[in-house]
């Protein structure tokens, strides 16, 4: 009886409760179960080395799953170059980078359905890739951009980004590249001068 309540309380001591959901520690990452196999996935101290999102995590002898990067889950935390993303996730949550960080190479996995509003802020890109597969976004032929497929709808650029203008005008939402940029009419145009508006051309 008493190894059994030991172990209980082992157990209390890596997790914590948050907005009404269990949380867990694994080294640098903090995940919150979300149903009974699932969880997502977030960061609550700096973290200077690749922690390596795992694509399950195994917790009181249970598996679960990693389908998400909770909302604001890296803002101010994450610091390493490039985050890599299992390709279990299936939603990344509102503004993951908020307060900013040093990631500069970021892969969207063909596993993911859903992106928050301004995922991305705060991070300054280099490369912004979709895997191919992905049935809602893209970064169109490898444009090093964040690309609503369904609507047509630029969501992020990178600082080296190209963007394919042809048969449609992609729709333009503000702040996506912490500047406002150019896109011309053709083909893949780089994107290099800073400007107060976005001028799409169709």
């Amino acid at each position: 009886m008493m190894k059994r309540y030991l172990l209980l309380y082992v157990m209390l001591l890596g997790m914590t409760r948050a907005f009404g959901q269990i949380c867990f520690q694994k080294g640098n990452l903090w995940f919150e179960i979300t149903s009974a196999n699932t969880v997502s996935v977030f960061m609550k101290s700096a973290c200077y080395s690749d922690p390596k999102i795992p694509a399950t995590i195994t917790f009181a002898g249970k598996q679960y799953t990693v389908t998400a990067i909770k909302s604001k889950g890296f803002g101010g935390y994450y610091y390493p170059r490039e985050l890599a993303i299992p390709n279990t996730v299936t939603t990344i949550g509102d503004s993951i980078f908020v307060r900013g960080t040093m990631v500069e190479s970021l892969t969207i996995p063909s596993s993911v359905t859903k992106i928050g509003t301004d995922a991305f802020i705060g991070a300054r890109l280099k490369s912004l890739v979709v895997e191919e597969g992905n049935r809602f976004y893209d970064s169109r032929n490898n444009c090093n951009a964040l690309i609503d497929s369904r609507t047509n709808t630029l969501l992020k650029g990178s600082n080296k980004a190209f963007i394919v203008v042809k048969d449609r005008c992609i729709h333009i939402i503000q702040n996506l590249f912490g500047r406002f940029r150019k896109v011309k009419h053709g083909f893949c145009h780089q994107m290099v001068d800073v400007l107060d508006i976005i001028c799409c051309l169709a």
